[in-house]
């Protein structure tokens, strides 16, 4: 099994939402989407991508996007 980030973004900040254990990006994605998307506000978008490196966030509380492949949603 792999390890997947998951983090909310909106207008005002980003927010890491906590780690997923899976066998692959889209089961990642699959499993954020049942635990979060229902819990997001219009205009949020949730980001999931596989956490090779440490999540790092810039002097503005956004998070850089890693390399790699990410899988998002957003409610609008």
């Amino acid at each position: 099994m792999k390890q997947y980030y998951m983090v909310r973004t909106s207008d005002e900040k980003d927010e890491e939402l906590g780690v997923v254990d899976a066998l692959s990006l889209e089961e990642a994605h699959a499993i954020a989407k049942v635990r979060y998307q229902g819990k997001m506000n219009s205009g949020e978008s949730l980001h999931v991508f596989q956490a090779n490196e440490p999540l790092t966030f810039d002097a503005k509380n956004r998070f850089v996007f890693p390399a790699g492949e990410m899988m998002s949603v957003t409610r609008f």
